[in-house]
């Protein structure tokens, strides 16, 4: 959000209406707070008062579908509408949640139903414009893995990107 959301709306005082995007504060009654009225360049990071809401749509950052996962840190497996993302080479654009190239296929598979009747049902239910829980048959394990370094089927060693800046404490625990 700090590395996204907040320096768009700083830069475009309407960065926030037009993606349909909702200010609130407070957790047990929360009330909406109009953006306008934020002074957006002087919220604390480690003190933001406020939690942001994207209404349902076929614009949503999340897709149409999203698979909540049981974590600390709120990451979520989610479709989005920016389909062409998933042609680049370097995808590392996110607020850290994971972008599925076709949700409606995994909903399919993790409902035990990988049919192309499945298929055309969630898509009938995501039409219907309803937000839906559900909840899977069986529970299923998922392994989010952060590799700066990995071996290739070749045997050869390959070096990625540290985007999220962990090798260095890493190198600072080996010493």
């Amino acid at each position: 959000m700090f590395e996204d959301i907040i320096p768009r709306q700083i830069n475009d005082s309407s960065y926030l209406e037009t993606k349909a995007i909702k200010v609130y504060r407070g957790w047990s009654k929360p009330r909406e707070v109009d953006p306008q009225t934020i002074d957006w360049e002087n919220i604390r990071r480690d003190r933001f008062p406020y939690w942001l809401r994207q209404e349902p749509g076929p614009t949503n950052a999340l897709g149409r579908l999203k698979f909540i996962v049981s974590n600390p840190y709120e990451i979520y497996l989610h479709g989005t509408p920016d389909v062409h993302l998933f042609d680049r080479v370097i995808r590392t654009f996110s607020s850290g949640c994971i972008r599925v190239k076709d949700p409606v296929k995994l909903a399919a598979f993790l409902l035990n139903d990988d049919s192309q009747q499945k298929e055309e049902d969630i898509m009938e239910n995501i039409y219907l414009g309803t937000n839906q829980g559900l909840t899977l048959p069986t529970a299923v394990p998922i392994y989010l893995i952060y590799w700066t370094a990995w071996v290739d089927q070749q045997g050869r060693m390959n070096f990625g990107k540290d985007i999220y800046q962990r090798d260095i404490r890493l190198l600072e625990l080996f010493d």
